[in-house]
C-alpha cells in the first residue's frame, strides 16, 4: 500500500464511533524503514459559537494503534 491511498482517509475510534479526524501524514524511522507514528488532522467546529471559528488540531499516534485500514476508512484503538 503507499502513501498516497492512506492520505486523507477518514480515522475513527472503533471504541466509540467518533471521527478523529484524517490521516495526514507519518513518521518513519528511516534506518530500518519502520511506520512508528501516524499524524491525524482533526478539525473541530465548537457549537457553542455563533460565528464558525474552525480551530485545526495535529493528533500523533502510534501506528500500532491502528485495528484495520479499510477502502474509505481507518478504525484506531485510543483507549
Amino acid at each position: 500500500m503507499e502513501f498516497s491511498e492512506l492520505k486523507n482517509k477518514i480515522v475513527y475510534d472503533i471504541q466509540t464511533g467518533e471521527k478523529i479526524g484524517y490521516l495526514n501524514d507519518l513518521n518513519i524511522d528511516l534506518k530500518n524503514g519502520k511506520i512508528l507514528t501516524i499524524l491525524i488532522t482533526s478539525t473541530k467546529t465548537p457549537t457553542f459559537l455563533k460565528n464558525k471559528v474552525v480551530t485545526t488540531t495535529l493528533i500523533e499516534l502510534s501506528w500500532h494503534s491502528i485495528i484495520l485500514i479499510g477502502v474509505d476508512a481507518i478504525f484506531i484503538d485510543i483507549h
